[in-house]
């Protein structure tokens, strides 16, 4: 979740977590940018996101996005984070299980997913 800092929570406790600038290799997975404004950008995230039945927006304000995502089968569900730097484009990412994770990296595939659809045209 987002520290008192600004921050996204790191992995370390966190079942099946991927953060961009994770300092564990096992838990890093690169931030996602983009061209244009950031509210071009988060516009576009949130597009996507919404396209997924299984989704749902919690927390959406301007530099940060908190989604949570149904199991596909019985399951706990996941976290999706999405933290907009205010000096690049760049979106910091962070997804993890709540829980014990019943698919090990499925949600570092999940992301990967979504920052294809979120870099095609």
């Amino acid at each position: 979740m987002r520290q008192d800092d600004g921050s996204l929570s790191s992995c370390a406790n966190a079942s099946d977590c991927v953060r961009s600038g994770d300092s564990d290799p096992a838990h890093a997975i690169p931030a996602f940018f983009y061209v244009g404004s950031a509210q071009e950008a988060r516009r576009r995230l949130l597009d996507l996101l919404q396209q997924d039945v299984r989704v749902r927006i919690v927390v959406s304000v301007p530099n940060y996005v908190h989604a949570e995502v149904e199991p596909v089968v019985i399951g706990p569900l996941d976290d999706l984070e999405f933290l907009f730097s205010p000096r690049e484009p760049r979106i910091d990412v962070r997804a993890s299980t709540r829980g014990r994770s019943l698919v090990n990296g499925g949600n570092r595939t999940r992301l990967e997913a979504l920052r294809r659809r979120f870099d095609s045209p």
